[in-house]
């Protein structure tokens, strides 16, 4: 949902999901700034068609960052 969009306008998207806690919403991204400003969230990755990580906003935040998947989410 952020693409071609600038910080300011990303944090507005945010801002609109956060205040509207009674719903669920479908978000694709590579951009693991977009997680960090989401209240919460469950995340899935996919290979091959089938689901081969998967976490809740705690787990992912704490997790080691050196995991071979994880790196792919390093902060720039």
């Amino acid at each position: 949902p952020t693409a071609f969009l600038d910080r300011e306008n990303v944090n507005n998207v945010f801002h609109v999901i956060n205040a509207n806690k009674d719903r669920t919403y479908l978000i694709i991204t590579h951009d693991v700034r977009d997680l960090l400003l989401v209240n919460d969230y469950h995340l899935l990755s996919m290979d091959n068609h089938k689901i081969d990580h998967e976490f809740n906003k705690k787990t992912f935040e704490n997790v080691n960052r050196d995991n071979s998947f994880l790196h792919y989410f390093a902060e720039v």
